[in-house]
């Protein structure tokens, strides 16, 4: 128990002061269309790629943000993060997957100020999820509610339990262990 309240409560103090600054230039943009620019390519104020983003090419980018930029009257009129996630997926390039889309509609989302209201489930955290839950998880997302008790801590979001699932994917056996007793219900 002490070793996942720690991952939680060493998150919420990363956090605090600390802003995403991707995250805040998207949001600071003054129109849509430069935050879908700046939420795709995931370039921040000082033009450094997000490390999520660094391999994907500038090409590859580009052709994403042309289609997004096109989807601006849509993802203007949603009213959710799974609706804005959806259009974002509707605008597949070759070489961009569910972490992108995700990233992109969370940096989109910050603009629009429109936040995830469930755990998406990308590679890193499907593979922490399955680690803390100790079985395959095939659904695409999560309600908060189906986690252990210490992930309803009302100081940490359903993006910042995506970023902690997503470290919890590169335990290794050792720290596993730490988990036994954290499945739902446990706590």
């Amino acid at each position: 128990m002490d070793f996942l309240k720690g991952q939680i409560g060493q998150h919420i103090q990363n956090k605090e002061g600390k802003s995403d600054c991707w995250i805040i230039h998207c949001s600071n943009q003054v129109d849509l269309s430069e935050a879908i620019a700046f939420a795709e390519i995931a370039e921040n104020q000082l033009g450094k790629r997000h490390p999520h983003q660094y391999r994907r090419c500038k090409l590859t980018l580009e052709k994403f943000v042309n289609l997004l930029v096109g989807e601006r009257t849509k993802i203007s009129k949603v009213t959710s993060f799974h609706d804005l996630l959806e259009v974002v997926k509707s605008c597949k390039v070759k070489d961009i997957g569910p972490l992108t889309f995700y990233d992109t509609a969370t940096r989109i989302g910050a603009y629009l100020k429109i936040y995830p209201e469930m755990i998406y489930l990308h590679r890193g955290t499907r593979i922490g999820v399955e680690k803390l839950l100790d079985r395959k998880i095939k659904s695409d997302t999560l309600e908060r509610s189906e986690l252990p008790a210490v992930f309803q801590d009302p100081r940490i979001t359903c993006d910042d339990i995506e970023d902690i699932l997503c470290h919890l994917s590169k335990l290794n056996g050792g720290e596993k262990k730490e988990l036994k007793g954290f499945r739902k219900g446990s706590c």
